[in-house]
């Protein structure tokens, strides 16, 4: 048991070195994309996919299954086995995301901004656009916008899907319309308003083993979604006032 343990660590502290590797390799070619080292991270992920190769048959063995074909996607280990890797490429996502959105001090770019929003020949909109943009929801409004939505799409936590709303909007739709005036007028949503349900998914036939093949989206309820279609709606009346036609 000592000795399997210490093999277990071993083999743990190797895939993460693995990991960083790898990483290191990316940025050096994303700095210096030379076919040395193109080769050089081909050679890292080669290694890294080897060694996860062997942890999982050493998973297939303790899991007494009694056959495993590739490909396989029935069986509640191998689901859970797919989790376990989403949970990695999640924390590689955001590790990603932190570092390409990070805040970059830039002189330069606050003097251009500054140069930018103290120009007096940005356009502005007349005071009849302004109020066109304010004021509460009707429910004519909010149900223009929820004929925008497609249908057959994922809905929130909540379950209610835009077809739901369509169907019955004759009962629901003044007090949905009335729950989001509620929330403008006290300026916050309701709890499951302003909740979002995130998931990770792979790009259409793109290796599934690239972290920038993977996207994450966040599944928000669809009457969240109706009050910002609304809002949306009013904007699109006024955007030829304020930017150009090729915008």
């Amino acid at each position: 048991m000592k000795y399997s343990k210490g093999k277990a660590r071993e083999r743990r502290a190797c895939l993460a070195e693995g990991e960083k590797k790898i990483k290191r390799y990316e940025l050096i070619c994303d700095n210096d994309p030379l076919q040395n080292n193109v080769n050089n991270l081909e050679v890292a992920k080669q290694e890294y996919e080897l060694l996860l190769d062997y942890i999982v048959c050493g998973c297939i063995v303790r899991s007494r299954i009694n056959w495993y074909e590739n490909g396989e996607k029935n069986s509640k280990y191998f689901l859970n086995l797919e989790k376990t890797r989403r949970r990695s490429i999640i924390n590689k996502l955001r590790d990603y995301y932190q570092t390409l959105y990070s805040n970059h001090n830039s002189k330069e770019g606050e003097e251009f901004a500054s140069d930018f929003l103290e120009s007096p020949n940005i356009p502005s909109l007349s005071n009849k656009s302004k109020m066109t943009c304010e004021g509460v929801l009707t429910c004519a409004e909010c149900f223009e916008a929820l004929k925008e939505f497609p249908n057959s799409k994922t809905p929130g936590n909540d379950g209610l899907t835009a077809e739901f709303y369509i169907t019955f909007w004759y009962l629901s739709g003044q007090q949905l319309t009335d729950s989001l005036n509620y929330s403008f007028e006290h300026g916050e949503l309701s709890s499951s308003q302003k909740q979002a349900t995130i998931k990770l998914i792979d790009k259409k036939d793109r290796d599934r083993r690239y972290i920038k093949n993977w996207g994450p989206i966040s599944l928000l309820n669809v009457d969240t979604k109706i009050a910002s279609k609304a809002l949306a709606l009013r904007l699109v009346k006024i955007f030829p006032e304020i930017i150009q036609a090729d915008q």
